[in-house]
């Protein structure tokens, strides 16, 4: 990959570039996530895309490759919710960075393409896909051409997909639930702990108030 895909992140399963799909066969089939014809359908999405000249922002087509390849492409989580709970959640204007970053911060990026693009299919169905990628192909700006393909302001489409994502607990409420059986756990070795020391403290007032001779309760 580091020949054929120049600047290729190293956590890149497979790339396509141009006519060009590279994978990495060490990587590959190693797993229900990365199973060779999932990621085969996710390239797929970004050579027909490169063949039609269209040119979207890279969280919207990662997230049309990742709609398209299918689950479980990605591992379900609540990763997008957990960083809209928590007010942390990135504009679609800022998204593209997420790929320059690490893996962490790639996999929200995705993530958040995936729901944003499972949103717009669901919303205004394949053929406004494809009233999109001509919009684009013949150089429409990504927010013209959504407008064009949907009748949609991309800021209105953006701030619906963010309310449908934002929980509506608080986020420690939310990071709770999220995590409830482990707060249940926690929960019990604190109750545990308190009755320890209770127990601890009562018996030695009890010992403190025996006279010479006497027994302290059991």
């Amino acid at each position: 990959m580091r020949v054929l895909a120049p600047g290729a992140p190293s956590w890149s399963v497979a790339v396509t570039s141009g006519d060009r799909m590279v994978f990495r066969l060490d990587l590959v089939d190693h797993g229900a996530a990365n199973a060779l014809d999932l990621v085969l359908r996710h390239e797929c999405v970004h050579f027909a895309l490169n063949r039609t000249g269209a040119r979207f922002p890279r969280w919207f087509e990662e997230g049309l490759a990742v709609h398209h390849a299918g689950l479980p492409y990605l591992e379900p989580d609540a990763t997008v919710e957990r960083a809209a709970a928590a007010g942390r959640l990135p504009r679609f204007v800022g998204a593209d960075r997420l790929f320059e970053g690490g893996e962490r911060e790639a996999a929200l990026g995705y993530k958040l393409g995936q729901r944003a693009a499972g949103a717009f299919v669901r919303r205004f169905g394949d053929a406004a896909v494809a009233r999109l990628v001509r919009a684009s192909a013949a150089g429409a700006p990504f927010p013209d051409a959504f407008m064009a393909a949907t009748g949609e302001s991309l800021d209105d489409f953006e701030r619906r997909l963010v309310e449908e994502i934002t929980p509506a607990l608080p986020f420690w409420l939310f990071v709770i639930v999220e995590n409830l059986e482990l707060a249940l756990l926690t929960l019990a070795a604190l109750l545990a702990a308190a009755g320890y020391l209770r127990w601890r403290l009562r018996r030695e007032r009890a010992m403190s108030a025996l006279g010479p001779g006497d027994e302290p309760p059991a």
